[in-house]
Formats: structure tokens, C-alpha cells, sequence
């Protein structure tokens, strides 16, 4: 059933800064904040209405990557926000649980913008989702990984498209970054977590697996869940993709570390 009155959602485009190696600065971009957005969490039939301011000193969109909305709010190439504007789309959620994301889509600026750090996940529930056994507390054991690759020049600032292989082939990084940040490090609930995998990157396809080699379960995909968990020791990930996964801590030594591998 659709909420007469849409639940509101804000945020800006703005350029910032991040230490992403020690001593040195990167000029970024991100929304409500330096580097990447906030997770928008919605449900199957809600109305949702969104306020995005664009203080960056030249246009930008806003694309909600995987959802199904109108033409007029999906945030493509040609509708843009200029520099200064507000954009507000205003449309209901029809589709079942999934991972989604959103980040630019202007025509000539989408890679740039979207390595300069504009990116967010979005998440949908439903009933279904609600109804399964699985981990359901965000951050906690329910856990976002946007992955992306990057490459730095000597003074901190990202190397973007440098020569006619990045433009033909895409800019491919040698640095990962993981939620924003590089090498990092989480605490895990003993049992049960569930990570939900972003392929953020401009272009490159990633391996996931873990360095003990142990098996682990995918629960969706880029459509939402599947019919049946599938049994993986590794997954591949093309840029945009999406995967669920569970993995199960519950035989881990207290304070023992488990490495994700993700290999180009």
C-alpha cells in the first residue's frame, strides 16, 4: 500500500577532503559528507521524496541504480542539476528487497564524478525480507562493503584518466578501498554476518574470497534474493555489481582475524 505522505530524504552534493594515506590530503566529492553518501533504507510500497542540493561548481545527477522508477526521476545524463539547484524527485518503491545503489550519471562527468567518491548504497525491504532468518542489524552484523579501486599521485590527489588506455579500457587502481578507507579493519559478531558487496569501481571485475579459504553463501544478487542460497568459495563481481553473502564466525577463535581477499 502506498503512504499518501512521502517520507523525506536529504542531502547534498559537496566537495571535500579525506587522509586516505597518512600525510597526505585528496580532494573529494561525496554527498553530506567528504566521500561517499549515506545508505538510503526503504521499503516495497513506500513514497519516498528526495531534496538534493548540487553545491558543486558545475552540474551533476543523481542515478538510483537498480530501481525502478519513472523516466522523469531516473536521473540520467540529460537531467541534471546545475550548480546551485535542487533537485527533488518524488515516486513509490515497487519492487521486492534488494541492494541497490545511487551515484552521478552526467553526461561526460559519470566516471570522474563517481571516482572522486559520489556513490551510496540503497536499500530495499519487504515483507519477505522481514520474514527470513537471516542478519538484519545495519553495520552491526548486516555489513556494507563498497569496494573501489584507486590510484594516487605523488601529492595524495587521485590519478584519474591519464592516457588513451584508461579512456579505451577504463581507469584500473592500485590501491582498494573499502568503505572509504584503505586496509581496513572490522570487528564481527561471533555467527552469523551478512555482507552486502558493492563493485563500486570505474571498471575493474574482482575475485572475493577469504584467506582461509572457507565457504560462504550467496543470498542475492543485483535483482534481490535468490530462489536458494548457493554454496561459493569465491565470487566475481563486475563494476556496479551487487552481491548478498553470509559467512559463519561461529567456530572463530575470540579476537582471531580472517582477511577478505579481493583480486583484479
Amino acid at each position: 500500500m502506498c503512504l499518501l505522505t512521502p517520507r523525506l530524504f536529504t542531502f547534498s552534493v559537496e566537495e571535500g577532503e579525506k587522509s586516505f594515506i597518512p600525510g597526505y590530503t585528496t580532494p573529494t566529492l561525496g554527498y553530506s559528507g567528504s566521500y561517499l553518501g549515506p545508505t538510503i533504507k526503504v521499503r516495497d510500497g513506500e513514497r519516498v521524496r528526495f531534496n538534493v542540493e548540487n553545491n558543486l561548481r558545475q552540474v551533476t545527477t543523481v542515478h538510483w541504480h537498480g530501481l525502478h522508477v519513472p523516466a522523469q526521476w531516473d536521473g540520467g545524463p540529460r537531467q541534471v542539476i546545475g550548480a546551485g539547484e535542487t533537485w527533488n524527485p518524488d515516486f513509490t518503491i515497487k519492487q521486492s528487497a534488494a541492494t541497490l545503489w545511487y551515484h552521478p550519471h552526467a553526461m561526460g562527468l559519470t566516471g570522474e564524478h563517481a571516482y572522486m567518491g559520489l556513490a551510496g548504497l540503497f536499500v530495499i525491504e519487504d515483507e519477505k525480507s522481514d520474514s527470513l532468518a537471516i542478519p538484519k542489524e545495519y553495520g552491526v552484523d548486516d555489513i556494507p562493503l563498497v569496494l573501489q579501486d584507486r590510484r594516487f599521485f605523488d601529492d595524495g590527489r587521485f590519478a584519474y584518466v591519464q592516457n588513451m588506455m584508461d579512456v579505451m579500457h577504463g581507469v584500473i587502481g592500485n590501491y582498494l578501498l573499502v568503505n572509504g578507507s584503505l586496509w581496513p579493519n572490522h570487528d564481527v559478531p561471533r555467527g552469523l554476518v551478512r555482507l552486502r558487496v558493492l563493485n563500486g569501481s570505474n571498471s575493474s571485475v574482482y575475485r572475493i574470497s577469504f584467506g582461509d579459504d572457507r565457504q560462504f553463501f550467496q543470498i542475492a544478487t543485483d535483482g534481490g534474493f535468490q530462489e536458494n542460497p548457493v554454496a561459493l568459495t569465491s565470487l566475481h563481481l563486475s563494476a556496479g555489481e551487487r552481491s548478498e553473502i553470509l559467512v559463519d564466525f561461529s567456530n572463530d577463535a575470540l579476537n582471531s582475524k580472517v582477511s577478505l581477499l579481493v583480486d583484479q
